[in-house]
């Protein structure tokens, strides 16, 4: 999928889907869908490994690039991170391709009653045109906020697939990429505005998008985790807080 028009489509098609299936056809006449909790389940299963596995592949991309003597683990990553560099492109379509397929949380959250925050939604629903611009045609850096972004998914979906451990490390992760994003398309911003240079055309407009969307997730997701403190005082457990101001989720 290499067209803004099909991303629009794909955006508006799946949030039409959601909201019949969520409002009118299953969960509101009938309940939740048979077997979307286990659905869910796998979903956060399958994807926590992957994440991990693209996060691990962006880290080794970053070593040296010479030749690297001896055998073993070293020089088997040090491979490994030479033939991830030597596919960028395929790499940036990957994650983008990864940030479509991810609207199928949309789908099993409200198949399994769940409601969808404002920060859930907004982030599942925009991500893809964020990666469309900055990570499959302007994409310097892409691989800095891709990994952080892949770690944080990682011990998220490990979370909602049930390893409670690592709840505590979310909201500094999901902070974490969203501080770096914005710090570094800000230097971006600045670097470019300030560039003297008439070998090629300066193009500012990508990473002023990108601080938009990266600074809305940053708000909503602040808004997300005062909300989850309001509901520890009133007595919920931890776990319920985040399923319900997630969805069972991610962000």
């Amino acid at each position: 999928m290499d067209s803004i028009i099909s991303l629009i489509s794909t955006s508006i098609t799946l949030l039409v889907l959601s909201a019949s299936l969520h409002h009118h056809v299953h969960v509101r006449k009938n309940g939740p869908l048979p077997h979307a909790s286990t659905l869910l389940k796998a979903n956060n299963y399958l994807y926590a490994p992957a994440s991990l596995l693209f996060f691990i592949a962006l880290v080794c991309s970053f070593g040296p690039s010479g030749p690297l003597s001896g055998f073993g683990v070293d020089r088997l990553l040090h491979r490994f991170g030479t033939y991830v560099r030597t596919h960028d492109e395929q790499m940036r379509y990957i994650f983008h391709l990864s940030k479509i397929y991810e609207h199928i949380d949309i789908l099993l959250v409200l198949a399994t009653g769940g409601r969808i925050g404002w920060h859930f939604g907004f982030h599942h629903l925009t991500t893809p045109y964020l990666t469309y611009i900055r990570v499959l045609h302007h994409h310097t850096g892409w691989k800095l906020l891709a990994s952080l972004n892949t770690l944080h998914h990682a011990f998220m979906y490990a979370y909602f697939g049930g390893v409670a451990h690592f709840r505590p490390i979310l909201p500094f992760t999901g902070f974490l990429q969203l501080v770096v994003g914005l710090a570094g398309e800000g230097v971006l911003v600045y670097t470019k505005s300030n560039s003297k240079s008439a070998d090629e055309q300066v193009v500012i407009w990508p990473h002023v998008v990108s601080l938009a969307l990266l600074g809305m997730y940053f708000v909503l997701f602040a808004l997300e985790l005062m909300e989850l403190a309001a509901m520890r005082k009133s007595g919920e457990t931890k776990r319920n807080v985040l399923d319900r101001v997630n969805g069972g989720g991610g962000g």
